[in-house]
């Protein structure tokens, strides 16, 4: 056996190649059996194959076959005479395995096929509408997650240690009772609790001077403008909004919180560097769907340091906020 190197087992009736072969051989001849499957795991160590004259099945399980054929063509002799059985399917009688597509030998595929292109074009669709949601509302879903915990969407700037407020609120007398009403509670008094300079209230009895003020908004991480047509017109206001975007130009870092407190005029008719503010910052509007929660996204990270606060209450003596509005 350790001589053999030539297998002819042709015209022999076998049916099933059930056998094993010694590693020495390298032709093995089937022609003319009834065989009707080939090797699961065809045998390496064979350079020339006979197979013709065979009764091959051709279905979907012939695939493996075929693909083989095609890889080892070199190695079989008769390899276009390797045919399907005459009492296979009509469509498949006779005709030369290697010429058949996948789809002629297993027409299922085609369903196959179909359905994993419409699960490929769903998944595609889904995937590109998922991205361009997120691009469009990633904003609103950072503040979303932010507001349910996940702080890791916001980090602490070093730059804001060592100041003194939280926020510096900027508003006209006009618009004192509002800010009293419905501002400044839900800042101050719920968490995070945040530490407000408010010029109103804050401001030490006879200490009205420009210069002191532009000290608390250098003072304070951010400055929280309340936007109305009012604002607008008052030189001494838009002196402090002017004052703090130097400040953010200056250190380079956005400090500016804007908020639509009232109706605005168009933006063409607005200061220059308000436009700047507008167009390259989020301008969030009073009452608007999760306004509270971009409000705080947009504020400090609460620094876990008290020695600022007991340095600002040694700094300040608070006056009411304005009442007679």
């Amino acid at each position: 056996m350790s001589k053999l190197h030539t297998l002819n087992l042709e015209r022999n009736f076998i049916s099933l190649l059930d056998f094993s072969l010694p590693n020495n051989v390298e032709i093995l001849r089937l022609a003319e059996n009834n065989i009707t499957r080939f090797y699961s795991n065809p045998p390496s160590n064979i350079q020339t194959f006979t197979l013709s004259h065979n009764p091959w099945q051709c279905d979907c399980d012939t695939l493996p076959f075929r693909k083989w054929m095609l890889a080892e063509i070199s190695k079989i002799l008769d390899v276009n005479e390797t045919r399907c059985s005459f009492e296979d399917r009509e469509n498949m009688r006779g005709r030369v395995i290697i010429a058949l597509s996948e789809i002629e030998l297993c027409p299922k595929l085609i369903r196959n096929y179909i359905l994993m292109g419409v699960g490929g074009a769903v998944i595609l669709m889904m995937t590109v509408a998922f991205i361009l949601l997120y691009f469009r509302y990633q904003y609103h879903l950072k503040v979303w997650l932010y507001s349910r915990g996940w702080r890791c969407f916001k980090k602490r700037d070093k730059r804001d240690d060592g100041k003194l407020f939280d926020a510096y609120i900027s508003f006209t007398d006009e618009d004192a009772a509002r800010v009293r009403k419905y501002f400044l509670p839900e800042l101050e008094e719920k968490h995070p609790f945040y530490k407000l300079f408010v010029p109103q209230r804050d401001l030490k009895a006879g200490n009205f001077e420009i210069n002191y003020l532009m000290e608390r908004v250098v003072d304070s991480k951010r400055t929280v403008i309340l936007l109305t047509k009012r604002y607008l017109r008052n030189e001494f206001c838009m002196e402090i909004f002017r004052v703090a975007f130097a400040n953010s130009l200056e250190e380079k870092l956005h400090r500016i919180i804007l908020v639509k407190f009232g109706p605005l005029p168009p933006m063409k008719e607005m200061d220059q560097s308000l436009k700047i503010v507008m167009e390259s910052s989020m301008c969030l509007k009073f009452r608007q769907k999760l306004f509270w929660e971009m409000l705080r996204y947009e504020m400090p990270e609460k620094s876990p340091n008290i020695d600022d606060y007991e340095l600002l209450d040694d700094q300040t003596d608070d006056v009411p906020l304005i009442q007679e509005l």
